[in-house]
């Protein structure tokens, strides 16, 4: 009787352990596709910026060929201040892109360390036996 017992008892103890792992680790899974919902809601501006900063980036370059076409090769004084306004800007821009292609990389790599953490969690040894 007494053996009977302490296995029902071990059991229960073992099955008490198990379903609070797993409820812990649902509790981290929820919490870690949170962030990657936030951070893909992050990425989605960070893109559109780029290409936005990319149409005018490109613009620039035009009108500064335009310029230097139109004329032939032989630029007036007025025309070399214009396209030197016209570099400062596009320079800026650059800058511009380059902070949001940083960004961008930081969005991408914390989404890929979190969808690793998710994956982690799932294939962990009780995940396996329980939810499947």
């Amino acid at each position: 009787m007494k053996t009977i017992l302490r296995l029902g008892l071990s059991g229960i103890i073992v099955l008490a352990m198990t379903f609070a792992f797993i409820h812990v680790s649902r509790g981290k899974e929820e919490k870690l596709r949170e962030e990657i919902n936030e951070l893909n809601s992050l990425l989605g501006p960070q893109i559109k910026t780029i290409s936005e900063l990319d149409a005018q980036i490109e613009e620039l370059y035009v009108k500064v060929e335009s310029i230097t076409d139109a004329k032939g090769g032989h630029v007036t004084r007025q025309d070399m201040l214009e396209i030197m306004d016209y570099n400062v800007e596009s320079y800026k821009l650059i800058e511009e892109r380059q902070r949001a292609e940083c960004q961008k990389a930081v969005y991408e790599n914390a989404l890929r360390d979190r969808q690793k953490k998710v994956e982690s969690l799932r294939s962990s040894f009780f995940t396996k036996i329980f939810l499947k």
